[in-house]
């Protein structure tokens, strides 16, 4: 009953798979565009970067989460003195924020910034996320900067299941691999998953690993270092 081997027996018998992905580069190229510019921008690094992550978060959330996890009514004053009706999202005091960090700390803060009355927390390891902070929670929101293999991803999946076996998991991130969406190693294994779904700025082809200068967190917070 090992996780890893009954992972390696559902990809060894070929069952060909997609996760669940909202990508917003199908859905609003254009904003997409503008976004991803400062991300991809290597004269930007630092804070100038971390707030275009943030800003990147705050769309996601905002045009996407809605619709998915749904949306409610709450009073709210109006300027001429009445109380009108206002929206936030649905069960918004009881859904859980995770910046997987370092590189989605940023973007978990323009989420969280979006909608404000959600709890906020900061993973390095699954570990760190306790029975106490997903019990009774309406959804879980794992935010991170990059989805490369899934491996990480995976690894947060089995544990929060382990404490929690049917809170919804939304991953929210700038940039999915291909591979990861279909095909991948460790596509068909998260696809098992129920309540698991993806947004995304956009899907990369790109299969680069990277270098210190090109790390996303090291371009985040200034942590560069010659090679």
């Amino acid at each position: 009953m090992d996780p890893g081997f009954m992972d390696s027996l559902v990809l060894e018998r070929g069952e060909a798979t997609k996760l669940k992905v909202t990508s917003a580069d199908k859905l609003n190229p254009e904003a997409v565009k503008i976004l991803m510019t400062p991300m991809r921008n290597a004269n930007v690094q630092g804070p100038r970067l971390r707030e275009a992550h943030s800003d990147v978060g705050w769309y996601l959330a905002n045009t996407y989460l809605p619709a998915l996890i749904g949306v409610e009514e709450f009073a709210i004053p109006h300027a001429q003195g009445h109380n009108t009706t206002g929206y936030q999202l649905l069960g918004e005091d009881k859904i859980l924020i995770v910046a997987l960090v370092r590189g989605g700390e940023p973007m978990a803060f323009g989420v969280n910034r979006a909608f404000e009355r959600a709890m906020f927390m900061h993973a390095n390891q699954p570990i760190d996320l306790q029975h106490d902070h997903l019990e009774d929670r309406f959804a879980v929101i794992l935010v991170d900067s990059v989805v490369s293999s899934g491996a990480t991803i995976m690894d947060f999946m089995r544990h929060i299941r382990d404490l929690n076996k049917g809170v919804p998991v939304v991953v929210i991130t700038g940039v999915m691999q291909a591979e990861c969406v279909s095909g991948g190693r460790l596509t068909a294994a998260l696809a098992k998953y129920d309540h698991l779904q993806f947004i995304t700025l956009r899907i990369s082809e790109n299969k680069y690993q990277g270098t210190v200068a090109s790390d996303t967190g090291n371009r985040l917070c200034n942590t560069l270092h010659p090679t």
